[in-house]
């Protein structure tokens, strides 16, 4: 039940907790929760770029080839 509580304030929590999983990072709990509230925070931050609409003109940044 409380994992539920916590999903519904920070749904970045389970994507956190697979992600870590997958690179085989091995963090505790609060570790976790640090790390999500950090992905919510960027998220918020980059909302209204994203939410810009981006005309059909505009070319994509070049890429970088060493």
């Amino acid at each position: 039940m409380q994992s539920e509580v916590v999903m519904k304030e920070n749904p970045w929590l389970a994507y956190v907790e697979q992600v870590a999983v997958l690179q085989g990072y091995a963090l505790d709990a609060p570790q976790l929760a640090r790390v999500a509230e950090q992905m919510a925070l960027v998220a918020r931050v980059a909302a209204p770029l994203l939410a810009l609409p981006l005309a059909a003109a505009v070319e994509p940044a070049p890429i970088f080839r060493p």
